[in-house]
């Protein structure tokens, strides 16, 4: 078991053993640890880091090392028996370098360091994405388990008006009409009862899968801070920060250098090649041992098919690097300035909600009063508590909306970082994660190969 996943299995187990309520940090901080989803970036991250040390690999220092023998039987009438046998040995190591590549090493790994960075912003966007599907989990769970007491009590106090009705019935002070008012008002209200449970149960499931967590006793996060005050400030924001347009940029930038490998890998190279050959045969004089070195000084004077399909291959690689990144500003700035517009929306509806329910519980109370005189029937009261429920479910779900959309504005700028929700530091960085194990083990290329 690696050891992420026995710090994940740590720190589920011991919420599991805590009577305390969960908030949203904690939530956070479990999901993040558990996200196999973050795991794998961060092992592409960690293979764009070898490619980078990869990308220089043809002005490596090279060794290989043969070793060839025969054994021959030749007819011959003067020999005994009519064959003649003879035996060669040929042992021979070379060792070789590039050691000029008219800089074409060098523009791969700018291009290796392109790719790199893209590797990255891919991770901050992917980070974004597991915070924000974290906290929409948490905010559903929150939300569904106040509207499921709601529902609880509703269905409690039309369970009492129900039996008091009855009461009534018998003793002969209402009808039968009344009496089946308030059981269908009672059925409504179970049925709405088993719909919020279900959605409890969903959003339950939903946030476990995502932080290993119950979902206990949760608490309403805080607000996030510093919004733009506007629709430019926050398209500014977003073109300035958001890690897809950070990404799009470097993938626009490692086609680029693209066009200068091409260039460099048609002009001159100069090789350094050193050999030995040592060459041993049984009865002839010729045992011998060779030591060779050469410089090889070589360019192309051809312009092949492959290397015109390869320029055209990149330009169009080009092109659509300039496309994406092009779309990915597009993208970024209307999901930006469509996150303002529905958190704007959403404080609006709440202020309409929080209205809705005072003006409900004030015309609960008056018709309340009105039944005791006789100036309204039973069942107009069921109709206003009824109202009072179902404000108090809306406002629920309208500072769920605030909540959520003020997040969803934070990741449309790009700003949903550890630091704003309150874990920094509290994992390592990309830079600091560790290699995995080196397959070849001691100076033969020998390789163990991970399970």
């Amino acid at each position: 078991m690696s050891f992420r996943k026995v710090i994940v299995v740590a720190a589920i187990l011991g919420a599991s053993f805590q009577a305390q309520a969960e908030n949203l940090t904690d939530a956070l901080q479990s999901g993040l640890m558990k996200s196999d989803q973050l795991e794998a970036s961060r092992q592409n991250f960690i293979a764009a880091r070898q490619a980078l040390i990869t990308s220089n690999s043809a002005n490596d220092l090279t060794g290989t090392a043969s070793v060839t023998g025969s054994h021959t039987e030749s007819d011959k009438k003067q020999a005994g028996g009519g064959f003649a046998s003879s035996q060669s040995l040929s042992a021979s190591i070379n060792i070789s370098k590039q050691i000029y590549d008219s800089g074409e090493g060098e523009a791969r790994q700018l291009a290796a360091k392109y790719t790199l960075d893209r590797q990255r912003a891919n991770y901050r966007a992917q980070e974004q994405q597991i915070i924000l599907a974290i906290i929409d989990s948490y905010l559903s769970l929150l939300t569904s388990v106040e509207a499921r007491i709601l529902q609880e009590e509703n269905v409690t106090r039309l369970q009492a008006q129900t039996d008091a009705t009855k009461i009534r019935l018998d003793a002969g002070t209402t009808t039968a009409t009344r009496l089946a008012e308030a059981g269908a008002r009672l059925a409504r209200a179970k049925s709405n009862l088993i719909a919020a449970q279900a959605n409890e149960e969903t959003a339950r499931e939903t946030y476990l899968s995502l932080t290993g967590l119950n979902g206990r006793d949760l608490s309403l996060p805080s607000l996030p801070e510093s919004a733009p005050a506007s629709l430019s400030d926050a398209e500014a924001m977003a073109l300035d920060n958001h890690p897809d347009i950070a990404a799009a940029l470097a993938g626009e930038r490692s086609a680029r250098v693209q066009f200068d490998v091409l260039s460099r890998q048609v002009k001159p190279k100069l090789n350094l090649s050193l050999s030995a050959t040592d060459q041993q045969q049984k009865g002839t004089m010729q045992d011998k041992l060779d030591i060779k070195g050469q410089l090889v000084f070589s360019t192309p004077i051809l312009v092949t098919p492959s290397s015109r399909a390869k320029g055209k291959e990149v330009s169009a690689m080009i092109e659509r690097a300039k496309y994406q990144l092009a779309d990915a500003r597009r993208v970024v700035a209307l999901n930006a300035r469509s996150a303002f517009r529905q958190l704007r929306s959403a404080k609006a509806q709440r202020h309409a909600v929080e209205a809705e329910l005072a003006a409900a519980e004030l015309v609960a109370d008056g018709i309340k009063t009105e039944v005791e005189f006789g100036q309204k029937i039973f069942l107009d009261q069921l109709d206003a508590e009824q109202s009072v429920s179902d404000a108090k479910v809306r406002l629920l779900q309208a500072d769920q909306s605030i909540m959520l959309n003020s997040y969803r504005l934070l990741a449309s700028l790009g700003g949903l970082t550890l630091d704003v929700v309150g874990l920094a530091g509290q994992f390592d960085s990309l830079d600091a994660l560790q290699d995995p194990a080196d397959v070849f083990q001691g100076f033969l290329p020998r390789a163990e190969l991970p399970q």
